[in-house]
Order: C-alpha cells, then structure tokens, then sequence
C-alpha cells in the first residue's frame, strides 16, 4: 500500500488452518475487491487520468495564455497550473477511493464528505483557471 497499491488481497495458505466462514470470507473479499477496482468509478478515475495525460503532452504546449471565447469573455490562463490542478483532481479522485468507496464499514460519512468537497473545490480552481477568473470566486461553502 505504501508504494502505491489502491488493495491487496492474501490468499490463505494451507498452514493458517482457518475455518470455512473464514475462508469464504476470504473470498468474498477478493469478489469485493475486483468488483470495486473494475467498476465505473475506477474506470472514470481512469479517463480523467489519462485526461489529465493527455492535456498535459498535446494541449498546454499550445494551450494560449491569452484566448477568446466564443461569449467574447478573454481568458489569461496558465496551462501549467490547469495541468497541475488536473493532477491534483486525479489524486483526490483516487484517495477518495482509496479511503472511501473501497472500504468496507459503514462509518464513512465524515471522510466522503471531506474528500469530496476537497476535490470539488480544487476542480473549481480549473474553471477559475481556464475562464481566467480570480482564485476563490467559487465559494462553494454553504452559509447558514
């Protein structure tokens, strides 16, 4: 896991002598887990990796930093720090995973909560980016 794994799963030997609940659970885990990692939301992570890819080697090389849009709106964005936003998207993204749709419990509301509203504001920082407008004018928090 600390090289990068987002799961791992042991397959039981012969001399760990578990019980049979304890052995399909074992395999109930692998199910668990194949199923998570080939699901929709890792294949979305996925596409926004190689998005993020992708932008980074064809686009920020002729990215503009100065472009008009078809409103007539002129933005000054920074293709680099869209590139690096994109990557930071796509970590969170895949910590969110991690930490929370591949866990098993039921107390998770808490971590989901923070996670996502990390990444939404960070992939606010590409719209403020992109349409050149100042850093934090999405304020995403809500007020009581």
């Amino acid at each position: 896991m600390n090289a990068g794994s987002d799961a791992y799963w042991v397959k039981e030997g012969l001399d760990e002598r578990r019980t049979a609940f304890d052995s399909a659970y074992n395999y109930f885990l692998l199910i668990f887990l194949v199923d998570k990692l080939a699901g929709p939301r890792y294949q979305l992570l996925k596409s926004y990796s190689r998005f993020a890819m992708e932008f980074t080697s064809l686009y920020s090389a002729n990215w503009s930093a100065s472009k008009e849009w078809i409103n007539g709106d002129k933005t000054r964005a920074d293709a680099d720090e869209i590139s690096r936003t994109l990557f930071d998207c796509v970590n969170l993204t895949r910590n969110y995973l991690r930490w929370v749709h591949l866990r098993k419990d039921k107390d998770r509301t808490r971590d989901d909560s923070f996670i996502l509203s990390a990444l939404i504001n960070k992939t606010a920082g590409i719209v403020e980016n992109v349409h050149g407008l100042d850093e934090g004018c999405f304020d995403l928090r809500i007020h009581y």
